[in-house]
This record gives structure tokens, C-alpha cells and sequence, in this order.
């Protein structure tokens, strides 16, 4: 069982040091009977998947369990920095991992200086090869990698917008497009757009991503324009 009602039950049943979850899904979870009291004894919890809402951190503050926030796309192999949060501050992305490249460049595929926002590349060797059969979205997402003396070495575009901090850690500031996060997994609202248009009697359809400021559930809200 993968569920949240089953999440509390399994880091126990199996001893886990370093339980990873979305921060969603651990929401739900917490409110299982003994679920609480189960995470806040661990001595770390890691967080990944969709930027975690004040009320958890506040929530999780009261035990002696450190909380890390995780972040990496899986085309970096799901983790690329690391940050220890606290409540009251910014649950920033951390510092890059060893042999992670991280890069924030502007338009012109320039370096930003610090706390100027920009696209976040990454490299190493931690790099997907590409997206199997689908060259030119390979070709589109992995580019050459200008700052790398390495033939053949090629930075991962996120389509994150990020900017450095005073200490080299990474703060997150929001998408380049319009993909969002819903329980941690990718979604592209045009594509459930198109997929709404092809229905019968549809139009034209719209849809929005809807949050509640203290919680990081993201839910889609469709629109649609009937044909009469």
C-alpha cells in the first residue's frame, strides 16, 4: 500500500530513518490516529515534490525530527540540493548536491548575479540520457553546456525560476510556464485543456490551478464553453 493512510504505519513497521514524502500526501497522512507522534520521533523527514506549506513546518516543529527539503527533477535523477527548513523561514531548495552543476541564467543564457531571478540549469552526473523516442523534446529540454570544458556536456532547462542567495542556496520563485504540481506529479494544464476540447458538446475549455495560501494542495478547476 502506498496511500496516506498507509505511510505512518510502514515507517514504523519498517524502522525508516529517512522517510520521503510529498508534502500533500504527509498532510494526509498526519491525520491518521498515531500518525503525529510517529514522525514527529524520527530524527529526519524529507520533503520533495511541491514547495511545503507553513502550517506543516509549524505542525512537525513540535518533536525533535529535522526536516530536509528535497528538490530535482527525475530528468536529474529526483535530487539535486538539499535544505534543512525551520519554521518562520523560507523553505528555501538548498545548496546543489556534490557533482551537481546548477546554473541560473537570464534570457541571453547568461549567469544572473545574486538574488536576480532567472531559468534554472542543472548538470552532472547525475543527467538523464534524454526522453526515449522523443528526440526533439530532448533536443529542446537538454542544450549544450557552455560553462563545461567536457565534449558532450549538456545542462537539463528546468523551467524553474529561481535566484541565488547570499549563502548559495537556491530560493524558488515560481515556473517559467504554465506546468504545475498536484500531489508532487507534473501536470500540464493545455494538455487537459485539449484533452476537455475534443468532448462532445465542448468548445472551448480553460483550466486553472486553485491553492489555499497554507496548504500546498494544488486542485485544477475547469472552465468549459458549451456548444449550443
Amino acid at each position: 500500500p502506498t496511500g496516506p493512510e498507509s505511510l505512518s504505519r510502514h515507517a514504523s513497521r519498517y524502522r525508516a530513518t529517512l522517510p520521503l514524502a510529498t508534502p500533500s500526501v504527509l498532510l494526509a497522512a498526519l491525520e491518521e490516529a498515531g500518525a503525529e507522534a510517529a514522525f514527529l520521533n524520527l530524527s529526519f523527514l524529507q520533503l520533495g515534490g511541491e514547495p511545503p506549506p507553513p502550517s506543516l513546518l509549524l505542525r512537525l516543529s513540535q518533536g525533535p525530527v529535522r526536516l530536509l527539503n528535497g528538490y530535482g527533477p527525475c530528468e536529474a535523477t529526483c535530487l539535486s540540493s538539499l535544505h534543512l527548513l525551520s519554521p518562520g523561514a523560507p523553505p528555501l531548495l538548498g545548496r546543489p548536491l556534490p557533482r551537481v552543476r546548477a546554473y541560473v541564467l537570464d534570457a541571453a543564457g547568461l549567469p544572473t548575479p545574486i538574488g536576480v531571478p532567472g531559468e534554472l540549469f542543472l548538470g552532472g552526473e547525475g543527467l538523464a540520457r534524454g526522453y526515449r523516442a522523443l528526440p526533439h523534446l530532448t533536443a529542446e529540454r537538454f542544450v549544450p553546456d557552455a560553462f563545461s570544458s567536457s565534449p558532450g556536456a549538456r545542462l537539463y532547462r528546468t523551467g524553474d525560476r529561481v535566484r541565488w542567495t547570499p549563502d548559495g542556496s537556491l530560493s524558488y520563485l515560481g515556473r517559467t510556464d504554465f506546468q504545475v504540481k498536484v500531489r508532487g506529479v507534473r501536470v500540464e494544464p493545455e494538455e487537459v485543456e485539449a484533452a476537455l476540447s475534443l468532448l462532445p458538446g465542448v468548445r472551448q475549455a480553460a483550466v486553472l490551478p486553485l491553492s489555499s495560501p497554507l496548504s500546498s494542495d494544488v486542485r485544477l478547476v475547469a472552465f468549459v464553453s458549451l456548444r449550443l
